[in-house]
C-alpha cells in the first residue's frame, strides 16, 4: 500500500511570464506567451508526491469560480485525495505570477492568495485524523498555523516535514515540535542562522545555528547545483549525485516541488541519501524538459534504472 501524505498549504492558478528581462521604469517589453497551469506549493507538492507513487490528501481552499472547478478536477485526474479541499463561495480563487528572467536566470513569484489564504487549522486536522503517514507543510501559511498542524500531528505520532519556504527572521521557529525533516534553502538559511552568506565550507556552522532552534532528525540545506547539505545532529555530509547536477536548460524545478520530492522519496525509501539523490533527479528531468516542473515516476524510475538506483525501500 501507498504511504499517506497530508500536504497543507496554497493551490491556485500559476501564470508564467517568461522575459528577456524586466523593463525599466516607464518601459515595455513585448513577449508572445504567457501559459497558465494548476499551481500554488501545496498544490504543486501534492501533486509531486502522487507522481512519485505517495497518496496525497491536500488541505487547500478554493474559490468556487471556474478556475476552483479547473484546480478541482484537475487534482481529482492525477489521483490527489481532496476531502479536506474547500470552496469558498465569497472568494476568488488563489493566482500566482512566476515571473522569469531569461538573460539572468532569475524568478521571481507575484502572489494573490484569494481563497488560499483562507486555510483553517480543522481542515489540515481532519486530514491528520485519518492517521497519514506524514504531513508536509511550508510556511507560506501564517506561522501560528504551521505550529499548531505540527504539534497536532505530533500528538498522533505523525512525522512532520517542514519545508521552511518562506522564511523570515520573526519566525519563531523554536515553538515548533520536533520533527522528522527539517528543509530549507540557501536564502532561508542565511536568514535563519544569521551566519553571513552560506558556501559549502560553511555549512556545518549554520546547521548547528539552526539545530539550536529547532529540533530535527534532519536538517537538509539546499544549495543549488551544488546537491543538499545534510546534517542529524552528529554526522554531516554534502548528497551531490554525480551526473545529476547539471543538465541542459536553465529553468530549474521550483523548490516547492523539489522539497517535496525529497518527502516523498524519504517516505518511499527511508533513506536521506537515496532521497535526496531522488529529488536531483527530479530537478534534472525537469530542467530537460524545458521548465516541466513535476517529474513521473515513471521518469525518475527510468532514470533509476539507468543508473542502478531504486525508489524502493
Amino acid at each position: 500500500m501507498d504511504p499517506k501524505l497530508a500536504v497543507a498549504g496554497y493551490a491556485c492558478i500559476e501564470s508564467i511570464l517568461q522575459v528577456s528581462a524586466l523593463p525599466d521604469v516607464g518601459g515595455r517589453v513585448t513577449e508572445d506567451q504567457h501559459p497558465s497551469r494548476p499551481g500554488g506549493r501545496a498544490g504543486n507538492a501534492a501533486i509531486a508526491v502522487a507522481r512519485l507513487g505517495v497518496d496525497p490528501l491536500l488541505c487547500a481552499t478554493l474559490g468556487d469560480d471556474a478556475d476552483g472547478k479547473r484546480l478541482f478536477q484537475f487534482y481529482a485526474d492525477n489521483g490527489v485525495g481532496q476531502y479536506s479541499v474547500k470552496f469558498l463561495p465569497s472568494k476568488r480563487t488563489g493566482r500566482e505570477y512566476l515571473i522569469y528572467e531569461t538573460y539572468c536566470d532569475a524568478v521571481r513569484r507575484l502572489v494573490y492568495p484569494g481563497a488560499a489564504d483562507e486555510l483553517m487549522l480543522p481542515q489540515i486536522t481532519s486530514a491528520l485524523d485519518a492517521f497519514p503517514d506524514g504531513l508536509y507543510i511550508t510556511t507560506e501559511l501564517p506561522f501560528d498555523i504551521v505550529c499548531q498542524a505540527a504539534r497536532h500531528a505530533a500528538t498522533k505520532g505523525i512525522p512532520v516535514f517542514l519545508d521552511a519556504l518562506p522564511v523570515n527572521s520573526r519566525m519563531q521557529l523554536e515553538l515548533l515540535p520536533p520533527l522528522e525533516l527539517f528543509i530549507i534553502d540557501r536564502p532561508g538559511a542565511e536568514v535563519v542562522a544569521k551566519c553571513g552568506k552560506i558556501t559549502v565550507e560553511n555549512c556545518l556552522r549554520a546547521a548547528v545555528v539552526i539545530a539550536k532552534r529547532v529540533e530535527a532528525k534532519y536538517y537538509v540545506i539546499r544549495l543549488p547545483g551544488q546537491g543538499f547539505f545534510v546534517y542529524d545532529g552528529k554526522f554531516h555530509n554534502i548528497i551531490a549525485p554525480e551526473g545529476v547536477l547539471t543538465a541542459p536548460g536553465k529553468i530549474a524545478c521550483p523548490v516547492d516541488t523539489e522539497g517535496a520530492a525529497l518527502t516523498a522519496a524519504y517516505l518511499l525509501t527511508e533513506d536521506i541519501r537515496r532521497s535526496c539523490t531522488i529529488a536531483a533527479i527530479g530537478s534534472r528531468l525537469a530542467r530537460e524538459d524545458n521548465g516541466i516542473t513535476i517529474a513521473t515516476r515513471q521518469q525518475i524510475q527510468e532514470y533509476c534504472r539507468n543508473h542502478d538506483l531504486s525508489l524502493k525501500r
